[in-house]
């Protein structure tokens, strides 16, 4: 139950016991004071008549006999029985009189304390739960302007788990969007530098050319075109990232046979394996992986990571693919022989913009591999995570085996 509902309900019941209390104690003292300042013998008369049975129904007990009326009479010369009950009978009407004043009082002063009881308990109460929704809104009012280390001070224990809740979550908010305004920052940064490079080589090259000091061949044509290539492919990164980022990036969904699709990566990247004396095999631990899933968006996940194995394996190394499932998932791991991951480097590994991780890659690199292999894994509700082997690295991907039946 919300506990917040808990400490209003606790507040009003709290108010009608004190209402409770003090109106009846503010009766009692108005009527002993009204009957304390009758006459001393009509005080007891009234004592002796309106003692309330004894507890548990005994009868109860005087100390003397009640006072009879010839014997008030002879106290008083020429004080007939008609002069006593006329003046008992004022004495009578008066506190009367008297008791309804004082039950009046009594009400008008009981609510009044009551009141101020309340109210004190009620300023406590809407200051535990305000206090926190203030700083709150103050430090929402610091953010929008552009401060986004704006915090809002840890409440104290005694205060309504909510109000903590809404505090210790707006400050995981706030966290959040300066970490992200930092790495926005941090990207614009990166995208301009990846930019900067292909473009500087392009335009030295073209002025050389322009200037004549080169001479345009057939090796500036290969150099130009490989620049125009990084800048294309890094504009198409950016894009997919874009996409990823906002949610727009689709899935074509259908059954697709991963052993038949690792199959076709292996052979299709032979050729450059071969080249650089580098051995890519597949090792199949299963034969029935078979799942929904994107298979030009799984490949190139894959790709994108076996691409990173090659750049990063000496001559004469090698590259796996493993396919393994257990129970209800998947599991697809790239391993290879290059270098392993410093620890502080896996931490950021799928980031944005870190390429030569391992060693530094050449300029055909955007940087953007991993990161684009981590939102098209996201997107099909898997997981990715690096590791060192004793041999070397590997990337494991891991997905839900929700094949059709």
């Amino acid at each position: 139950m919300n506990r917040l509902f808990l400490w209003i309900i606790s507040a009003f019941i709290t108010v009608s016991l004190i209402s409770l209390v003090t109106i009846p104690m503010s009766q009692r003292y108005f009527l002993q004071q009204s009957f304390n300042s009758l006459d001393p013998d009509f005080r007891k008369l009234l004592e002796e008549k309106t003692r309330p049975p004894a507890f548990l129904l005994r009868p109860p007990k005087h100390d003397r006999p009640p006072a009879t009326i010839p014997d008030i009479i002879r106290h008083k010369p020429n004080f007939t029985l008609r002069d006593y009950l006329l003046e008992q009978n004022k004495r009578l009407y008066k506190f009367f009189a008297d008791y309804r004043l004082a039950q009046q009082k009594g009400v008008f002063f009981g609510v009044l304390i009551a009141l101020a009881l309340s109210t004190i308990l009620a300023s406590i109460i809407a200051r535990l739960i305000s206090k926190p929704i203030e700083a709150v809104s103050q430090a929402a009012r610091k953010i929008a302007a552009g401060d986004l280390s704006a915090r809002v001070p840890m409440i104290k224990a005694r205060a309504p788990r909510e109000s903590r809740d809404l505090t210790a979550n707006f400050n995981i908010m706030a966290e959040g969007l300066e970490r992200y305004e930092g790495e926005r920052t941090a990207m614009f940064a990166d995208i301009a530098h990846e930019l900067r490079n292909p473009l500087a080589t392009m335009r030295l090259r073209l002025d050389a050319l322009d200037d004549g000091l080169v001479n345009f061949n057939k090796n500036e044509l290969e150099l130009l075109s490989n620049q125009v290539n990084l800048l294309s492919r890094l504009t198409t990164d950016l894009r997919t990232l874009s996409l990823a980022d906002h949610g727009k990036l689709s899935l074509t969904k259908q059954v697709v046979k991963l052993e038949d699709l690792i199959e076709n990566i292996v052979m299709a990247n032979q050729a450059r394996a071969k080249q650089n004396n580098i051995e890519l095999s597949f090792v199949q631990n299963t034969n029935n992986a078979t799942i929904n899933a994107d298979p030009d968006r799984l490949s190139q996940v894959i790709n994108n990571l076996v691409d990173n194995s090659f750049k990063a394996v000496d001559k004469h190394g090698w590259i796996k693919i493993i396919l393994d499932k257990n129970k209800d998932h998947i599991t697809i791991t790239v391993q290879d022989s290059g270098p392993g991951f410093k620890p502080e480097q896996l931490e950021n590994l799928f980031s944005r913009f870190k390429k030569g991780q391992r060693r530094d890659l050449n300029e055909k690199s955007s940087g953007l591999g991993l990161a684009i292999a981590k939102a098209l894994v996201d997107l099909h509700k898997g997981t990715i995570s690096a590791q060192n082997h004793p041999n070397g690295t590997e990337i494991t991907i891991t997905l839900n085996s929700d094949s059709p039946s």
